[in-house]
Parts: C-alpha cells; sequence; structure tokens
C-alpha cells in the first residue's frame, strides 16, 4: 500500500481507484524510473495500514469471543477478508484528509513565491501547457535559447505550485529567459499557474486523452490546456496544429506549428534516419539548415517552434541554427542505444499517448534499412472512456506499418490492439509476451546486427542502462 500510494505521488482517488480495479488484474503496476522509498509519508501510511488491520482483526476476535451464535463465525470471517480493503480506505481517508489540509495552507504560499521570483521578474517567460509534448518542448527550448542568453528552466516534471516554487527559490536574478512547464491534472490548473507565472510566451503542445480519467471529459481537458490562452497576446501563443484536439480551439491569430512550418516561417527538405532528423525552415530570404540528433519527423514542429520563439526572444538565425544543432535526445523519449551485436534500442518507454504511440509507428515506417524492425508495447493507460478508441486506432495503424514484428505484452489494453490488427490485417505476426522484461534481457538473441527494437510505454524500465 506504501508503494502504491508513494507511486500516485499521495494522491487518494487514484490509490482507491488501483485498490478497486487495477488490483484485480495481478501483481503491482510498473512504473518508469520509480523507486519506493521509506520516507516519513511512506512510514505513517504503513502504520496506519497495519493499525487498521490489526484493529479489523482485533474485532473479529471480539466478535468471536462474545457473541454465542454461529452468526459469530460469518461477522469474524468477513471483517479477516475485508481487513485489506479496510486499511486501504482508512489510508485513502486519512491521507485526503492530511493532504487536503496542508494543499489548503501552503498552496497560496507556493504562488505567492512564484509571483514574486517568477512573474515579477525581469527576465523573459514562456509558459508550456499541454497534455504531452511539454518536457519535450522545454528541453528543446532551453537548449536553444541557451545558445546565447542566460535560461533558467523548470527541472525535469515540476510543474505543479510546490515545484515551480522550489524552482523559483534556486534563481538569482541574472536570468533572461525563464521557461516554466504548467502542469494540468484538474480544470483550473493552468489558469492559477499561468496567472502567477505572468508568461510573455506561451507553447501548447498538443491535447489528447492523456489525463482523462482525471480531467472527466474532453471539454475540460482542451479548456484546461487553453486556460493559457487567457495570460498571453494572441500572437505569442504558438500551438501545434497536428494534435487535432489542439485545433478545436485555436484561436485565428494564433501561431500554429507543424511538420510544415511555424507562423511565416516554411518547412522544406525535410527527412529522418537513425542519425536525427534535419530541413531546411525559411522565410522570404531567411533561411535555417536545421540538424538535429532527435528521431522522428515528429520532431519537426517543435523544432520550429523553438527556433521561431528563440528568434522573439532575440536570437540571431545563425544563433537559433547553432542551438538546434545543440540539442541532444532525452531519456526514454526516442533515446537511442547500439547493443552488442550492433541491434539498435530504441527506448520510448516515456511515451504514454495516442499521438506520441502513432508518431513513432510513422518513424518506424519512414526508416530504409535493413534489417527488421521489432516493435513492442503494453498499451497506454489513463486514457478514461476512450481507451477502447484509442487502441483500436493505434491497432489499425499497426495493420497498416511496415514494421516486420509486433510483440504486445498480455493485459486487457493490448489486447484490444491485438484484436483490431487481426480484424484489419490478419495475415500479421503478433506475439503476446507475459512479461516485457524477460522479453528485452534476450532481445539480442533472436535479433540480427542492423535490426531496430524499439519499445514504447512504461514497462521497459531501465533496461539497456544497467
Amino acid at each position: 500500500m506504501a508503494y502504491m500510494m508513494q507511486s500516485v505521488e499521495y494522491d487518494s482517488k487514484d490509490f482507491l481507484s488501483w485498490v478497486c480495479f487495477d488490483v484485480k488484474e495481478g501483481g503491482l503496476p510498473n512504473k518508469v524510473g520509480f523507486t519506493f522509498k521509506k520516507t516519513s509519508k511512506a512510514k505513517l501510511v504503513m502504520f496506519i495500514a497495519m493499525t487498521a488491520v490489526i484493529s479489523t482483526a482485533l474485532l473479529g476476535i471480539c466478535f468471536l469471543l462474545i457473541i454465542d451464535t454461529w452468526v459469530r463465525v460469518i461477522i469474524a470471517l468477513t471483517l479477516f477478508l475485508a481487513s485489506p480493503f479496510i486499511a486501504a480506505l482508512a489510508v485513502a481517508v486519512a491521507v485526503w484528509t492530511i493532504g487536503k489540509r496542508q494543499i489548503q495552507s501552503n498552496t497560496s504560499g507556493y504562488l505567492k513565491n512564484i509571483e514574486e521570483k517568477i512573474g515579477n521578474s525581469g527576465a523573459q517567460k514562456i509558459a508550456i501547457a499541454g497534455s504531452y509534448g511539454k518536457s519535450t518542448m522545454k528541453e528543446i527550448l532551453a537548449t536553444v535559447i541557451g545558445e546565447s542568453k542566460i535560461v533558467g528552466v523548470v527541472p525535469e516534471n515540476h510543474n505543479t505550485p510546490v515545484g515551480i516554487s522550489n524552482f523559483a527559490d534556486t534563481l538569482t536574478g541574472d536570468e533572461e529567459v525563464l521557461i516554466i512547464e504548467l502542469g494540468e491534472y484538474y480544470p483550473g490548473d493552468v489558469e492559477r499557474l499561468a496567472a502567477v507565472v505572468k508568461p510573455d510566451f506561451g507553447v501548447i503542445t498538443g491535447i489528447n486523452e492523456m489525463h482523462l480519467v482525471k480531467m472527466g471529459s474532453k471539454e475540460n481537458t482542451i479548456n484546461t490546456v487553453y486556460e493559457l490562452a487567457d495570460f498571453v497576446e494572441q500572437q505569442n501563443l504558438l500551438v501545434n496544429t497536428e494534435s487535432d484536439w489542439a485545433q478545436e480551439a485555436i484561436s485565428e491569430g494564433n501561431i500554429g506549428y507543424s511538420q510544415n512550418g511555424v507562423g511565416d516561417w516554411s518547412v522544406s527538405k525535410s527527412k529522418t534516419d537513425l542519425n536525427g532528423v534535419e530541413f531546411d525552415l525559411s522565410k522570404q530570404e531567411a533561411k535555417l539548415k536545421v540538424r538535429s540528433i532527435l528521431l522522428g519527423k515528429h520532431q519537426v514542429g517543435p523544432l520550429s517552434a523553438a527556433a521561431y520563439l528563440a528568434m522573439k526572444v532575440g536570437l540571431s538565425v545563425s544563433e537559433a541554427e547553432a542551438g538546434i544543432d545543440a540539442t541532444t535526445s532525452f531519456p526514454r523519449r526516442f533515446e537511442l542505444a547500439l547493443l552488442p551485436g550492433g541491434v539498435y534500442y530504441v527506448d520510448d518507454s516515456y511515451n504514454g499517448n495516442r499521438d506520441g504511440f502513432l508518431a513513432a509507428i510513422d518513424f518506424l515506417d519512414q526508416l530504409n534499412i535493413d534489417g527488421k524492425i521489432i516493435y513492442i508495447t503494453p498499451g497506454l493507460v489513463e486514457q478514461g472512456d476512450q481507451a477502447e478508441a484509442v487502441h483500436k486506432q493505434v491497432g489499425r495503424r499497426l495493420a497498416s506499418s511496415n514494421i516486420d514484428r509486433i510483440v504486445l505484452v498480455d493485459n486487457k489494453l493490448s489486447q484490444i490492439i491485438a484484436d483490431e490488427i487481426e480484424l484489419n490485417n490478419p495475415e500479421r505476426r503478433i506475439d503476446i509476451i507475459p512479461d516485457q522484461q524477460d522479453f528485452l534481457t534476450n532481445v539480442t538473441s533472436f535479433s540480427s546486427p542492423g535490426d531496430v527494437v524499439f519499445v514504447q510505454n512504461s514497462q521497459a524500465e531501465d533496461f539497456f542502462y544497467h
């Protein structure tokens, strides 16, 4: 229980969802990069759980001793069997009660600190919102703009009031540009952060079903991300027009970006392979020769947007070009490694959204290699009532792809993908495996030099880091 509560970041609703639904699938869900730590909160959870179990057991014993009928056995047995669930409920209620008080007392302080040290600073501020792609955009912008400006960027996924407030405390005042990722889990989250960050520019990286479970509906999801639009001028908000949900709410004055370009800058001569992506970005006589080791044509849009914003905050064409050339791959996001035996391993295990999955399949179809392409995934989570539709869409795309071998980790979600592949292309080979880690451990035994092994979503763990 302590493991699960910590892995869901002490969100009682998510914890109870696991208890009520996911636990019946067996075992603990696997979360990339998560290591359980015996913190004070975790110890409190363990104490509450043990106290609840012991108390329930003692109550059952009392019924056995006090009541002198056969009913006592049924009551006692029921209490014993229910004790884990009673403990889980006690943990959830306690964490929710304590957490609610802490949030109410601390959030206003965090927001005030953000406004004082970020919102009121003299630096130019870029705020990033979206269901997916925020971290990638943030890192690209930090690298490109950092070519000639002093940049402050929120680390990792610290996109909540406490995370951004802690980042604000590290600022020296010398920063010329601040890049802030705004997290969204519930309606109003982006609004309250944008109100204190006071951004000069905004980027909406894309909207989809990623957090639909918490948002409750597609409309809530779109409206929450677009709360950012209320805090920047229309022409200073960049929107990923390859995202169909984001396109639904874009305003005429906003700047769209995609594989075709950004604003009045156009992309031409784009190509991608295992060495990265390259293209020309031009407007009238001005031209950038863009080269990056980032994989996939889906990176053309973000790279173009980064170049556009870099020039907006004061970089020259040549500086923006040099900044893009300096970009590097990100852990677990299209991260390429060469395994023993000459096998290419692409770790995209951080990817857990529909658009990312489809972009990955497009990338694999664009590869021109002599070896085989092996694709492995357990499916996606947090898709809400769109889970079946999303997995069917992924299945249809895989059915029409050029991938040589499709490997699915056995679960109810991947089965939807398998059924859709079989429906659309009965001749396609599909392998269903029980354990992804065991499969990856032996991957070099059934692959050849020049093969590409591509892993999507969260069960890859640290396979090739060890």
